[in-house]
């Protein structure tokens, strides 16, 4: 087992967020979410990254955004993760958006990595850092 010694900030929406049926086809439901995200952060962990899950609320957007700022000044982090949910539907892309303009100002040295459903975090790290993760 690896020493951990990356922080990466998973951002993405709640679980149980009101979200378009499709998705939840494509993607399982919201147990399951939880499931693969926990597995995949498991794998990672075992590289050497510890992945923190920061699930925002969609329905309440200004609220969101300043739990993640919150979170952003205590926290020090090696790259961000945004989810698909947050990118993909286009009714949150105004809260997307707001949000990095947040990481702009905030935490503009680090790595956006983009993962393609809740069980690819580790996909995105390799892309990013340039390991292999068993």
């Amino acid at each position: 087992m690896s020493t951990i010694r990356h922080s990466v900030l998973i951002i993405g929406i709640k679980f149980n967020a009101p979200i378009p049926d499709h998705f939840r086809d494509v993607f399982g439901p919201a147990e399951g979410l939880a499931a693969k995200l926990e597995a995949d952060s498991a794998r990672a962990a075992k590289a050497g990254f510890n992945c923190h899950l920061h699930q925002l609320d969609p329905v309440q957007p200004e609220e969101a955004l300043r739990e993640l700022e919150a979170k952003l000044k205590t926290g020090s982090y090696c790259g961000v993760m945004w989810g698909g949910g947050l990118r993909l539907l286009p009714e949150k892309t105004a809260l997307f958006e707001a949000i990095i303009n947040l990481f702009r100002e905030l935490v503009s040295n680090v790595p956006f990595m983009f993962n393609t459903g809740p069980d690819t975090i580790c996909d995105a790290l390799e892309r990013n850092f340039g390991v292999k993760i068993e």
